[in-house]
């Protein structure tokens, strides 16, 4: 009998994941674990370009608003075939339930700007079992990249009149893998992307807070959370384990509500946004594990500003407001914590010259819920974001059905549609959206922290992996 290819990997989880859809991905783990449980029709490859995946060919108009796809043959993991209909009803359903990084809204007509199922939806055409035609209402530069992220993975028809999918509607997928009970995904042999040299199971280990990187030696690969200095001074690997991204991969930042009575003048958010940027983080020069953030997007990003200076931005107060004067609570998940340091509320009372509270109560559905009921003044988030693109974490902040951020005097949405517009890099457009997060101050960075991901190179080579983007097991090839 044929052994087994199997591997493990420390990954940000607690318990049993035992909900993913694709219109609700709120963390890390279900959204790798969505990207390796369906089926996309392009991805993100291991050289940064686009790789057709259930795709066979995607062909656009001369204006740009029309897109003819024709995918692959290729089956569900109950031998049905997946078809243009499949695809369709996919992205019906994004439209009706939302995506957290993808605006549907924005680029497809109004008249279908559906609420119901089994209402038409005539912007996305199905020509053939194996074409489908998209009428655009306008031209969308990132399209392309909607496509590869886990928002758009390809339902079975059992699953897209469900209201949420949980574990138990996932006996049928698109994708190379099934979820398992204790965290397992399995091999779907049927897959169109299956190899023999991929991992059968991968069994997916609750990655520790804290540690030494002898941690490391219990997985073949996965996220480091070893953020305390004093454990060790340096980040170092043991021997065969490598780290496989960026350090600085994830941005922390306050989410300010502006609906709250403490938040509702922009006086106040500039005010505190001025202290952060002033005062905040300046003791920890030597950390290797923090590094302060002035802007939204990752340091070696492509849209990165070197040398942005929000000060210049913000006028200089060092009286407290009225409505902060009693101090300030900061809102997050309990999974938050895991992003947070030790010393982080003094760190801000420092700042600030005010009383922190951080309270990291929140469970992931309270998280969703507040976005919608605006019952916090500021949230602490912690968010991944993407090297090569502009609009995945903005629609996430701005566009996003549940969202944290409203622009209240609207030119930043202004702005990314101006840039979805726009042609070529379009550098000027975000750097004049990096100035309006500044002056608007309702999304404050505060840090970016290190976090890479690493791999074990004596049992797994995953060197057909992009890690930047997503950890996808598919990709990866077993020793």
């Amino acid at each position: 009998m044929k052994e087994e290819k199997n591997i493990t990997a420390l990954v940000p989880i607690s318990e049993q994941v035992a909900k993913v859809d694709p219109s609700e991905l709120n963390s890390v783990s279900q959204y790798f674990i969505a990207d390796n449980i369906g089926l996309k029709l392009l991805h993100v490859n291991q050289s940064n370009d686009y790789e057709k995946i259930l795709a066979e060919s995607i062909e656009f108009n001369n204006d740009r608003t029309e897109i003819i796809i024709t995918i692959k043959d290729a089956k569900f993991s109950d031998g049905s075939s997946i078809t243009s209909t499949d695809v369709k009803n996919t992205f019906k359903r994004m439209m009706v339930k939302g995506s957290p990084h993808i605006p549907l809204k924005d680029f497809i007509k109004k008249e279908d700007h559906i609420q119901n199922l089994n209402t038409p939806f005539n912007s996305f055409e199905v020509i053939s079992e194996k074409k489908l035609k998209i009428h655009l209402s306008r031209p969308t530069k990132e399209i392309l990249y909607y496509f590869t992220l886990a928002d758009s993975i390809i339902l079975h028809s059992s699953q897209i009149k469900e209201e949420n999918l949980t574990l138990s509607d996932w006996s049928i997928t698109s994708g190379p893998y099934f979820l398992r009970q204790n965290n397992i995904l399995e091999k779907n042999k049927i897959s169109l992307v299956a190899t023999n040299e991929m991992p059968d199971k991968v069994k997916l280990i609750p990655a520790p807070e804290v540690g030494d990187t002898n941690v490391l030696t219990t997985a073949d690969m996965g996220y480091s959370f070893f953020l305390k200095k004093e454990i060790h001074e340096e980040i170092s690997l043991p021997r065969n384990y490598k780290f496989s991204t960026d350090s600085f991969s994830t941005i922390n930042f306050l989410a300010i509500n502006t609906k709250s009575d403490k938040f509702k003048d922009i006086k106040t958010r500039q005010w505190l946004n001025s202290k952060i940027q002033k005062r905040f983080l300046k003791d920890l020069p030597g950390n290797p594990y923090y590094k302060k953030a002035n802007q939204f997007f990752l340091v070696g990003s492509k849209f990165y500003r070197e040398n942005f200076n929000c000060e210049n931005f913000l006028s200089e107060s060092d009286r407290v407001p009225d409505s902060l004067k009693d101090g300030l609570t900061i809102m997050t998940a309990v999974q938050g914590k895991k992003f947070a340091f030790d010393g982080l509320e003094n760190e801000l009372e420092a700042a600030l010259g005010i009383k922190v509270t951080i309270n990291f109560t929140d469970s992931v559905e309270q998280y969703q819920k507040r976005k919608v009921d605006r019952d916090y003044d500021a949230y602490f988030v912690p968010t991944s974001a993407s090297y090569h693109v502009a609009s995945e974490s903005l629609n996430l902040l701005y566009k996003a059905k549940k969202r944290f951020a409203d622009n209240p005097n609207g030119k930043i949405n202004d702005l990314i549609d101006s840039y979805q517009k726009s042609e070529g890099d379009s550098v000027g457009i975000v750097s004049s959206i990096i100035e309006e997060m500044c002056k608007e101050s309702e999304v404050i960075p505060l840090y970016y922290l290190s976090s890479p991901k690493f791999y074990n190179s004596s049992t797994v080579d995953i060197s057909a992996m992009n890690p930047n983007e997503s950890m996808t097991f598919w990709r990866i090839r077993v020793l």
